[in-house]
């Protein structure tokens, strides 16, 4: 017997009829989630969900499928976001590399050495959220002298 079906045999009086409704109301919503669950059962992998719906509702969505379902459902939820991943990365470098043409194109311009900051400041450089990082370009710049693209002095001051 679920807590629902508990609250509603003590619910007997009128004045409860509120309280009655908004059960109701949360079956309903049970029932949305389940349907969507059965749509797509990644969904019960979210973080919190199972936690949520246990609390909430006094329901385990575990229940609805079998052990080896579950398993499935792991599998190519990990391979979904390996797959999100490449996807990402792969976004993440060609801003990367626009980002480094800049930097070169700049340093190049300038002639002159300069400090990460001076950098920063002059140059309008954006991180992968659209951010001014100066980090970021830290990491850019190190990264282009590894690859012996700028020059770099003993205190970190970039050239080209």
């Amino acid at each position: 017997m679920g807590f629902f079906d508990k609250v509603r045999k003590q619910l007997q009086k009128p004045h409860d009829d509120r309280l009655a409704k908004k059960l109701d109301d949360l079956d309903k919503s049970l029932l949305k989630r389940i349907e969507n669950y059965k749509k797509n059962p990644n969904l019960i992998l979210k973080d919190g969900e199972r936690d949520f719906v246990k609390t909430v509702f006094d329901f385990d969505i575990y229940s609805l499928f079998s052990e080896e379902e579950i398993a499935k459902i792991k599998i190519d939820e990990k391979a979904y976001l390996a797959k999100e991943d490449k996807k990402r990365k792969k976004k993440y470098a060609g801003i990367d590399t626009k980002n480094k043409k800049i930097i070169i194109s700049f340093l190049k311009e300038e002639n002159k050495k300069l400090p990460v900051s001076d950098i920063d400041f002059r140059c309008d450089i954006k991180n992968h959220f659209g951010n001014k990082d100066i980090n970021y370009i830290k990491k850019l710049c190190e990264e282009l002298y590894r690859d012996k693209k700028i020059g770099r002095t003993g205190n970190y001051r970039y050239f080209a």
